[in-house]
């Protein structure tokens, strides 16, 4: 049984590429694994638990164990005339999940193609992208309990999914390692189409095409990369974790004083005569939900940069790591952006990316 822990660098195993090494990495390929690892007393101090590392921040080299999962398999637990119930291990790539989905008929993640990232990654973030979220098709978890070595079924209400946050970013489930998702998928095609953008550019690029219900699945999906390529860069050319804030989430009063505080801005600076309008949308609770790239290029951080970091020129969200920067450069710019947008629009930005 293999446990043994290695020395490893980390600077490939994270897409903002921060140059960490871990003294205690191991790859976990089985469940059989883990339990042995647990028999060992080796996941006693809370391990760190590395999926495809697109959404961590290292601000040192890690001294806990490092779990990197790369649990593979998918499979078709039920099915029945309408939908079915898809079993996938937490290692596989979610991008290569869409894509088989799509080539087997299983519908509902089209609009989550590209996101980067694992399988066992998504439930912890809720993964979204226009107009879908992950918690929309998630059935159930399953976790293996680093404290009991016992495996345990989560349900979809246990996982507790909101915008960007489940129950497995707090202190109360960070015991519990996703091993495989299960998800249920319809068997017929429905394009999800309230994003407008998406809706205007799958438009344009199938102009033959004149009722939305005759688009198919393929034609949805290609729409959502291109849009993303055109505006995420790619981490292997310039390191970046996606989007590095969350969008911004604010109650009505917030957004009217918003409002009225950029308006009279823009007029002090002589643009009253600009279209001034915030994009947004009203939450489920009422709130609203402003893209934070907007509120950066709004506080003109849009391209800002130092020596080591900058803020994307055609993404604002992104941050992009482009001279080497440590994890702590990348905190301390992060901050500066934070406190730039605080001090004009009084809104506190919350970081997306998880940091060590």
């Amino acid at each position: 049984m293999h446990h043994k822990a290695i020395s490893q660098n980390l600077k490939h195993l994270n897409t903002l590429a921060v140059d960490v090494s871990a003294n205690n990495y191991i790859a976990i390929n089985s469940y059989d694994q883990l339990e042995h690892l647990h028999r060992l007393g080796l996941l006693q101090e809370k391990p760190i638990i590395l999926g495809g590392g697109s959404n961590i921040l290292f601000t040192k080299n890690p001294t806990s164990p490092v779990l990197h999962i790369k649990l593979k398999g998918m499979q078709l637990i039920k099915e029945t005339e309408s939908s079915v119930l898809l079993s996938v291990s937490a290692g596989e790539i979610w991008h290569d999940l869409v894509v088989y989905c799509i080539k087997q008929g299983y519908y509902g993640l089209e609009n989550l193609a590209l996101i980067p990232g694992t399988v066992g990654g998504a439930p912890i973030q809720n993964i979204g992208a226009y107009g879908a979220e992950l918690k929309d098709y998630l059935h159930n978890v399953s976790v293996f309990n680093m404290e009991t070595g016992q495996q345990q079924t989560i349900t979809t209400d246990e996982c507790k999914l909101s915008y960007r946050d489940s129950c497995f970013k707090h202190k109360s489930h960070q015991h519990l390692l996703i091993t495989a998702i299960t998800l249920k998928l319809s068997k017929t095609f429905k394009a999800n189409l309230q994003y407008q953008s998406l809706k205007e550019h799958i438009a344009k690029n199938n102009e033959s095409t004149s009722e939305p219900q005759e688009y198919t699945a393929q034609q949805l999906a290609s729409a959502v990369i291109s849009i993303r390529q055109s505006k995420l860069p790619n981490p292997l050319h310039l390191p970046n974790a996606g989007s590095f804030f969350k969008n911004t989430v604010i109650s009505s009063a917030q957004f009217q004083y918003l409002i009225q505080s950029t308006t009279s801005n823009l007029i002090r600076q002589g643009n009253a005569c600009e279209q001034h309008q915030i994009p947004h949308h009203k939450t489920e609770n009422n709130n609203i939900k402003i893209p934070t790239a907007w509120l950066i290029e709004y506080c003109g951080l849009k391209g800002h940069s130092n020596q080591t970091c900058r803020m994307h020129e055609n993404q604002a969200v992104v941050l992009i790591n482009h001279n080497h920067a440590t994890g702590i450069d990348i905190l301390n710019f992060s901050d500066q952006i934070k406190q730039k947008v605080k001090q004009q629009t009084n809104i506190d930005l919350r970081l997306e990316v998880n940091v060590y």
